[in-house]
């Protein structure tokens, strides 16, 4: 595939009462039918009285675009969730799982997925969009997002969960005996201590009554773990 050209994009006031700065670049797509065209994007940045100067307004374009000017820019699709189910994942994927996972699929897609995300296009499915469903469903705190298929069960039950796992693992080529429902739980909290070397958090996340039970947990050293713990304030 060709290099994508280097591209600056365009800045343009808008708004009379409030106004924004809005950028316009050309950003290439992947088709329905798979096949690649440019489309022009056009997105406030924000208002003129958060950024009062063009230039500033220019550099938050600029890193807008820095990944679409990178040659690793990975491209999006403007495929629809009804239509990748429909021409994709129903007729190749559904046929490779388990009776039972197909059953819980395709209620889930009758009954939660398609009523709202049908003609949603996939890279628009964000956690906004999530929590606005949400929302319009009149979900509480302690409602399940994902419902039993099964009368006398309110939620998906740890068995059902194991084993969409275990598809999902299926899917992507790896072994289902180095995945599961408790490896995904301590890889996240493993990754959030990382990132923020809160052990006070990731504790607290787990539900764990004592910072030596986490500690064992992510592996780390006890020295580096107190001196963490120290840190942070209870």
């Amino acid at each position: 595939m060709t290099r994508r050209r280097f591209q600056r994009g365009s800045i343009h006031k808008r708004g009379k009462r409030k106004k924004v700065w809005v950028g316009r670049y050309c950003e290439d797509v992947i088709g329905p039918d798979g096949a690649i065209a440019s489309i022009r994007r056009s997105e406030v940045l924000g208002t003129v009285a958060e950024i009062p100067t063009r230039r500033q307004a220019e550099q938050l374009l600029a890193d807008r675009l820095r990944p679409i000017n990178s040659g690793h820019y990975r491209l999006s699709s403007l495929r629809t969730l009804g239509d990748y189910a429909e021409t994709i994942w129903l007729p190749e994927v559904l046929p490779t799982l388990k009776y039972s996972t197909k059953r819980y699929y395709q209620y889930m897609l009758r009954v939660h997925l398609y009523p709202t995300f049908a003609d949603v296009q996939l890279r628009l499915i964000t956690r906004d969009a999530v929590q606005k469903w949400i929302r319009q469903a009149g979900l509480k705190s302690e409602d399940f997002l994902f419902p039993s298929r099964i009368r006398s069960s309110p939620h998906v039950g740890t068995r059902e969960y194991a084993r969409i796992i275990e598809s999902w693992v299926e899917e992507l080529g790896l072994d289902p005996a180095d995945y599961g429902t408790h490896s995904m739980r301590r890889t996240k909290a493993t990754l959030i201590y990382r990132r923020t070397g809160n052990l006070r958090a990731v504790q607290l996340l787990l539900g764990h009554t004592k910072i030596e039970s986490t500690v064992r947990y992510l592996g780390i050293e006890v020295d580096d773990a107190l001196a963490i713990a120290e840190q942070v304030d209870v």
